[in-house]
């Protein structure tokens, strides 16, 4: 099997932005049978270790497709 192909997704504070997409990534791989061949992480520029979600993001990614 061949390597995965890696996605970083990175904004300021990982709480947001980058979560969100990466989250959209992995929900998108799996539905076209690409779970394990695209692996999505996200990061921050200033972020502060194991902070949560931020609640809007969450909210968003419930209700997308």
């Amino acid at each position: 099997m061949s390597h995965p192909l890696n996605v970083l997704v990175v904004c300021r504070a990982n709480v947001c932005r980058s979560p969100f997409g990466s989250e959209l990534i992995t929900r998108y791989s799996q539905r076209a049978g690409l779970s394990g061949v695209i692996v999505a992480r996200s990061a921050g520029t200033d972020a502060l270790d194991e902070l949560p979600m931020c609640a809007q993001a969450l909210d968003r990614i419930a209700d997308s497709p």
